[in-house]
């Protein structure tokens, strides 16, 4: 496959009618990640013909430039814009497997945050979202505009209009929840949000739940037995969407209950670590705990260590630790598990700067 030598900039700005401002896209195409081969960098409002013309320089200046362990990322900085549109680099994004990401003291709010949930790539001929956060960067969510001139009379044929454009846009979304594996709880949270608002994704909980990778320094992290009690019991939410700051508020209004750290405490105490022997090359350690009871639930957690870095998967089952252990070795389930998991759920990203 043909590869570049050199390394260059090219600059493209794209021209959308009757629009004054819109987006800037620069490629460069050369990166410091071994497995990623150029990034493009989009700042400025997402206006109508961003994809289009995303589309025309991707294809003229990359396609075909990288081969398939390799991988494209669009880093964003942009207010907002087009929801439209939005959705549409949405679609973009996943068809020429382009990661998003926002880097530190970048911003990517409202329909540019539509956009950026559709960052993928494809790994060993499967399709995974690849959407990343810099601690420092902020990405914003809120429902759809009517997008309409503030504090003057507006005739009912343009109202309709724009009433009919945003239903559009969050019935876009909708559509596309399954497809980008976008939690029904972030749909709830958008279309909670009116436009006059953002809401700003903050704690571990919001990222967790809603599969936002935060780019991490993990390469001194050694997980410890409260890690594998915190990853179990998150993770057993976040799945599912849900906040554990709401199940923990839950769980304290039932008399008795154990708030969220109490029950990560509790769990430590049973975290067992289990490493076969005999290995060779890539090491692998299991780490489970067990509540014995009316009912069996045990929770293991596979470490496997590579270029340097420990990485989790979590796997929940109703059997003895030794058949939900068997089953786990044989499992090739990798559910993007990371250190994130292992911090405390109201835990701050911005304190990671």
């Amino acid at each position: 496959m043909l590869r570049l030598k050199m390394t260059f900039i090219a600059a493209f700005t794209v021209l959308a009618a009757s629009i004054a401002e819109c987006a800037d896209f620069q490629v460069v195409t050369k990166s410091d990640d071994a497995e990623e081969f150029a990034r493009i960098h989009l700042a400025g409002p997402i206006s109508e013909g961003d994809a289009a013309n995303l589309d025309e320089l991707f294809r003229r200046e990359l396609i075909g430039y990288y081969a398939d362990t390799h991988y494209v990322t669009l880093t964003m900085d942009s207010p907002g814009g087009s929801y439209s549109e939005g959705l549409k680099l949405m679609d973009l994004f996943r068809e020429l497997q382009i990661a998003t990401r926002v880097s530190e003291n970048a911003s990517c709010m409202s329909a540019c945050a539509i956009a950026f949930m559709g960052g993928s790539r494809i790994l060993a001929n499967t399709f995974s979202t690849s959407r990343t956060v810099e601690p420092g960067g902020k990405l914003g969510f809120h429902a759809p505009s009517l997008n309409l001139e503030a504090e003057s009379l507006v005739p009912a044929q343009l109202l309709q209009t724009s009433y009919a454009e945003a239903l559009s846009a969050i019935a876009g979304v909708l559509e596309r929840r399954d497809q980008f594996e976008i939690q029904t709880s972030l749909v709830e949270r958008i279309l909670s949000t009116p436009p006059s608002e953002t809401y700003i994704l903050e704690t571990v909980d919001d990222f967790a739940r809603w599969g936002i990778t935060v780019d991490l320094d993990q390469s001194s992290w050694q997980p410890d037995a409260e890690d594998i009690a915190r990853m179990c019991l998150n993770t057993a939410i976040w799945r599912s969407g849900s906040s554990v700051a709401k199940f923990d508020k839950s769980m304290q209004t039932q008399q008795g209950a154990r708030i969220q750290e109490e029950r990560v405490d509790d769990w430590s105490s049973k975290v067992r670590f289990h490493e076969p022997s005999g290995q060779s090359g890539i090491r692998t350690v299991f780490a489970f705990a067990s509540e014995q009871g009316m009912e069996i639930s045990t929770c293991v957690v596979k470490l496997v260590a590579f270029r340097g870095q420990w990485h989790p998967s979590v796997f929940w089952s109703d059997s003895s630790p030794e058949v939900a252990i068997a089953a786990a070795k044989q499992s090739n389930s990798n559910e993007g598990t990371y250190m994130l998991h292992a911090l405390p759920h109201d835990f701050q990203i911005e304190a990671l700067r």
